[in-house]
């Protein structure tokens, strides 16, 4: 019960805060839930903090400024205004993850002798066939980012060019595509990477950092329609199953890698030593028929909520508009100091889409909360998924062969979920950092709030006082007469300089 009177605590430290500022009393403490619950993961007790200090009049906060603190607003501004410093603390939590997961020494540099090169089969970089798909067609294009900054985009391009097309990333990477005779003696393609000669001699850990700085893992225009993806597959809703990369084993595939992301987020995040055991990838008859369930609705574009006491099915289509994603990129492209406010506006547009088929009548607040929580919670999974495509998958592998000699194959009907298994310490790592990540934003986020309340309380403290005093001479000199020599003291108007 430690942990749950802990957060009990500071929601009553707030409360009394506020009460002592002469602010309206917010709901009982006792009836929200994340308080009460005995999960270590804090994303849902966090944003219900948020939601509880949030103040929109920096100097005179009152109750009517909660309308516009809700918790779709608050996380749309998360998920715009915060972009850069998720996608930074992201590419760090990669880092680490590759060193740990390969054992890396601190000192370990590249060779000098010969530069690391290394052969993949598309079953060794591209576990979700995003080379197949056209970079510049709607609605795969919400997958990719701009040419010049994604090396998916990059990649893609290559391998559709066929064998003998080669290029360079940033002076980083050399690439081509070539032929690959496989055991069988069938011939296929396969990609050629090459660290460039460059990097002969320097530390492991500026490539790495070089490599990261030099491509996008999100495109900021398209994160929310990948977050709508996460949440309930609307993108590859509005895609044709005939591609192949949208199957029954590819929805299970990810609905067992999610499975793995809540099971991390539900440990201590405080814990020093953490193992990742069997159980967080080893699902019980009753976990792989839930997993089962969602994999057929992620296939069919719905996905079943209980936000409240009658179900509720989400179609995916309808919540993503090609026209609505052409306008914004227009007006960013003809107007780049808009790309902030025209990419909220897009998340206010397609986060209500996705409410109005949630919210009714009495259960309105209730279920906008749940949705909140939900999409918030699907961050961190949309986050780490990044890892399971080319750009990454191309780095993890290059990383593993110069350190290990060896590369890792995934062709059953479940690869992410395979690779994820057999490279728990990276995984692991970038699960925790992607959580980490939004923990850090929301915290200091109800820092500043907390902050407003606090300068708030000081600042009515400090009125009062004045005022006492003040009225304390008046009491002295006002009562008596003016002949005897004595005024009576003018109180100054101090209202402008303290408010």
């Amino acid at each position: 019960m430690g942990f749950i009177d802990d957060k009990n605590n500071i929601l009553q430290q707030i409360s009394l805060t506020e009460v002592l500022g002469d602010l309206p009393k917010n709901k009982l403490v006792s009836n929200i839930d994340s308080v009460k619950s005995k999960s270590f993961n804090l994303i849902p007790y966090l944003l219900d903090l948020l939601s509880v200090v949030c103040k929109d009049n920096k100097m005179n906060p009152k109750l009517r400024d909660r309308a516009k603190c809700d918790l779709i607003r608050i996380l749309t501004e998360i998920l715009v205004d915060f972009f850069p410093v998720l996608m930074r603390i992201l590419k760090e939590g990669i880092i680490k993850g590759i060193k740990a997961g390969l054992l890396c020494p601190a000192d370990f540099k590249i060779p000098t002798t010969s530069i690391s090169s290394v052969v993949l089969k598309s079953s060794e970089f591209d576990l979700n066939k995003l080379t197949t798909l056209e970079p510049d067609v709607f609605p795969a294009s919400l997958f990719f980012g701009e040419p010049n900054k994604d090396l998916n985009v990059f990649l893609a391009n290559l391998i559709q060019g066929g064998v003998g097309s080669s290029g360079t990333w940033f002076d980083i990477l050399d690439f081509e595509v070539i032929n690959y005779t496989l055991p069988s003696g069938v011939t296929d393609i396969a990609l050629k990477a090459d660290i460039n000669t460059s990097y002969s001699g320097k530390e492991f850990d500026i490539f790495l950092k070089d490599f990261m700085n030099s491509t996008e893992l999100f495109n900021s225009d398209n994160f929310i329609p990948n977050l709508m993806e996460q949440f309930n597959g609307a993108i590859s809703g509005l895609m044709d199953t005939s591609i192949g990369n949208i199957s029954i084993n590819s929805a299970t595939d990810k609905e067992k890698v999610d499975s793995m992301v809540e099971k991390i987020l539900e440990t201590d995040p405080c814990e020093q030593s953490f193992i990742l055991d069997n159980s967080f990838f080893e699902f019980d008859s009753d976990e792989l028929l839930e997993i089962e369930k969602k994999a057929q609705n992620r296939l069919a574009g719905v996905k079943v909520i209980n936000y409240s006491c009658q179900p509720t099915v989400v179609e995916s289509r309808g919540i993503i508009n090609e026209g609505q994603i052409n306008d914004v990129k227009e007006s960013i492209s003809s107007n780049p100091n808009s790309a902030n406010l025209v990419t909220k506006q897009l998340a206010q547009s397609v986060i209500n889409n996705l409410a109005n088929q949630v919210t009714a009548g009495d259960d309105e607040e209730n279920t906008k909360k749940s949705l909140s929580f939900e999409l918030a919670l699907a961050l961190p999974k949309l986050s780490t998924s990044i890892i399971f495509t080319p750009k990454i998958m191309v780095l993890f592998q290059i990383s593993k062969k110069m350190v290990t000699n060896t590369v890792e194959e995934f062709d059953g009907p479940t690869p992410n979920f395979d690779f994820a298994k057999a490279n728990t310490v990276f995984f692991e790592y970038v699960v925790r950092e992607s959580s980490a990540a939004l923990l850090e934003i929301l915290y200091n986020q109800i820092k500043e709030e907390i902050l407003k309340v606090v300068i708030n309380l000081i600042i009515s403290l400090i009125k009062e006082a004045i005022n006492k005093k003040l009225n304390q001479l008046k009491s002295l000199t006002g009562g008596y007469d003016i002949t005897s020599g004595l005024s009576a003291v003018s109180v100054p108007d101090i209202s402008e300089y303290i408010k």
